[in-house]
């Protein structure tokens, strides 16, 4: 067992493996601070124009993406390095509510026939509590009768 430790320490993708995890690590604070750069600089653009800034979005998504990739790296998720051994992450990959949408139109041109089909039935809802008996109202109090002014009951 000492043997094959020993085969593992001397290893040299080991070690190379290591020198780019220290490498991407700091690769990795330069581009949160970057990214928190670009977040500072949206908010300020939809705070003066009201609307979102789509190079912004674009370069946001891309810098989340770079850091998605350099962290499955960092913790042993994938053997594949992040750029510039790979391909600088596209911003399509990230924008889930434009890429469900566009995939939803596509298939939904593609299957007429599935998009007109109805949806199945969902669960009967489970019993509702039953209600209460509505409270009873107290009856109206009776008006005052207003008084009658002096003048009247010196009459009688």
């Amino acid at each position: 067992m000492n043997d094959e430790v020993l085969d593992h320490v001397k290893d040299r993708n080991v070690w190379m493996r290591v020198l780019f995890m220290l490498l991407y690590a700091a690769v990795y604070y330069v581009a949160v601070i970057v990214l928190s750069a670009v977040i500072i600089a949206q908010f300020l653009f939809v705070v003066v124009t009201s609307r979102k800034n789509e190079r912004l979005l674009g370069l946001g998504a891309q810098l989340s993406a770079f850091i998605y990739q350099i962290i499955t790296y960092l913790t042993y998720n994938t053997d594949e390095r992040p750029y510039p051994f790979r391909d600088w992450p596209e911003a399509q990959m990230l924008r889930p509510a434009a890429a469900k949408a566009a995939a939803s139109a596509s298939q939904a041109s593609a299957q007429p026939e599935q998009a007109a089909k109805p949806e199945p039935a969902a669960k009967p809802a489970p019993a509702a509590k039953p209600k209460r008996a509505p409270a009873r109202k107290k009856p109206a109090a009776k008006k005052a009768e207003p008084e009658q002014s002096g003048t009247e009951t010196e009459k009688s």
